[in-house]
């Protein structure tokens, strides 16, 4: 075998070894960034609570009225009750239509959190170029065509 034979096999089994490391490195780090993503703190975004007041009570005057006028009283109550519940049932709906808009808003946040946490994990540290993602099975397919190249200079007649 020539020199030149035997130097290509060498740094052929060299580059091999550099491109099975470099891979191997490689999914120990990706499992540790993935190890990390799944221990990252969580971040809930939550949306403030909808206060309710209670609507005014009837309340009766003293004992100087009449039973006509507290009559009189309780069918006025009682024609301003339709009003009444209606606007609170606006006002109850409104509060709820706000409520909800919050929460799913929360949820909207945390769901959007947790997907730039899934999208960094799997992009990793940002744009790279496909050779630097792919270095160590690069080097490895180079050592073997440096070493198909050393078999090829090895069956040269010399």
């Amino acid at each position: 075998m020539s020199t030149a034979a035997i130097t290509l096999a060498s740094a052929a089994a060299l580059l091999e070894i550099i491109g099975i490391w470099i891979t191997i490195s490689d999914l120990r780090k990706t499992r540790r960034r993935l190890a990390d993503y799944l221990r990252r703190p969580r971040t809930m975004h939550l949306s403030a609570a909808a206060e309710v007041t209670s609507a005014g009570s009837l309340t009766a005057a003293g004992p100087e009225q009449t039973l006509e006028q507290r009559v009189e009283h309780l069918e006025t109550w009682q024609r301003g009750l339709d009003e009444e519940l209606r606007e609170r049932d606006d006002k109850m709906t409104k509060r709820l239509t706000n409520r909800f808009e919050r929460q799913l808003k929360a949820s909207e946040d945390t769901m959007g959190d947790q997907l730039e946490g899934l999208r960094e994990l799997v992009a990793g540290e940002g744009p790279q170029h496909w050779l630097r993602a792919y270095k160590g099975p690069a080097i490895l397919a180079f050592g073997v065509l440096v070493g198909l190249a050393g078999n090829v200079v090895g069956a040269l007649p010399d």
